[in-house]
């Protein structure tokens, strides 16, 4: 369901405005890329179809929330920002008032998601950490991503039994994912990119990268995905394409 009506149309919006300069971007992007029904954009608020990405409805000040068809008290509480981008954009504020007096600011590493929670790689001084969308830390070292920890959390959270393998030293999935007698290749967000084949005898014909190149397009890779496999080396002799 998350996926029937994706559109990105939010998430490609927010790349737009930060590819643009946009030092402090307050759109609320779902996980599928879609709008979430309630946003607020330069001190006005205002309602979307998240399907659609049409507006319907007034547009108010965001003291006049409230007010809006699409506030959820729930859902929304009693404001718009959260926590990350609210420090994120006070960081901003502060950032451009000394700038006006001359004064260089201080940096910052703190970086949020499109839902306005925290990103899952932040930093502690120069060491980048895993955590949750609430900056609680659940592992001690990112690597080059923290997607396989917090996956392995939120499943925890749900009682939810899952076979998953992270890298040893980071927050990421490892190149290679087992589920029970089979093996096969997975993206940084533990998306299947290749065929399903038998461990045993075949798991090392695995070619990640060209199961990598033929997600992204390259149908000249896809052959390539398990080199020179026979068909039962295939999980129910499903073709590699």
């Amino acid at each position: 369901m998350l996926y029937d009506t994706m559109n990105c149309k939010c998430s490609r919006r927010v790349w737009e405005k930060y590819s643009a300069g946009a030092s402090s971007v307050t759109l609320h992007c779902s996980e599928n890329g879609n709008y979430e029904p309630l946003q607020c954009e330069d001190g006005e608020c205002y309602c979307v179809h998240p399907a659609t990405a049409q507006t319907y409805g007034p547009s108010l000040p965001e003291a006049a929330i409230k007010l809006l068809p699409c506030y959820n008290k729930t859902q929304i509480g009693g404001q718009y920002l959260r926590r990350c981008e609210s420090e994120f954009k006070a960081h901003a504020i502060l950032s451009k008032l000394l700038k006006s007096k001359l004064v260089q600011p201080p940096s910052t590493t703190l970086t949020c998601d499109p839902d306005g929670s925290y990103a899952p790689i932040q930093y502690e001084g120069a060491n980048p950490k895993c955590y949750d969308k609430y900056k609680t830390q659940i592992y001690p070292t990112a690597g080059a991503g923290c997607q396989c920890r917090r996956d392995e959390v939120l499943f925890a959270r749900e009682g939810i039994q899952v076979e998953m393998q992270c890298e040893v030293n980071s927050g990421q999935y490892t190149e290679k994912q087992m589920k029970g007698e089979t093996i096969f290749c997975v993206d940084e967000d533990g998306v299947r990119t290749g065929p399903m084949v038998y461990e045993e005898g075949f798991g090392k014909m695995l070619d990640c990268g060209k199961a990598a190149s033929c997600q992204n397009g390259d149908n000249d890779s896809c052959n390539g995905s398990c080199k020179d496999c026979p068909t039962d080396a295939y999980v129910e002799h499903v073709s590699i394409r």
